[in-house]
């Protein structure tokens, strides 16, 4: 993907510890669990395709698809953040009660 071999994308998850860079889940999660993303830099490169030049580290489907629908806007991230700090209560609203790889920290297991 972008550009990259195979060998490349097993050094990079390599250096990641075999986990995404973000959420540090070393499930890819997606289509089929299949493998991490490429990330990129879309002030760089609108869109879903890459310059090859603004890949910056390997993400699981839904830290990519994130990053990818708020448009890499730190302001908007932020927003998200204080809105679930506001909201926090008992655990049907929490991420755990969702999705096990996440733990209270909200780092992967």
């Amino acid at each position: 993907a972008f550009g990259r071999t195979i060998d490349q994308y097993a050094e990079k998850l390599k250096a990641q510890d075999w986990k995404c860079a973000i959420c540090r889940s070393p499930n890819p999660g997606g289509y089929q669990n299949r493998s991490f993303h490429f990330d990129h830099d879309r002030s760089c490169c609108p869109g879903k395709k890459t310059c090859g030049k603004c890949i910056r580290d390997l993400l699981c489907s839904d830290c990519n698809t994130t990053l990818g629908l708020v448009k890499d806007n730190r302001q908007v991230l932020l927003a998200m953040i204080e809105y679930l700090k506001k909201h926090e209560g008992p655990p049907y609203g929490d991420i755990d009660s969702k999705d096990q790889r996440h733990n209270d920290l909200g780092q992967a297991t």
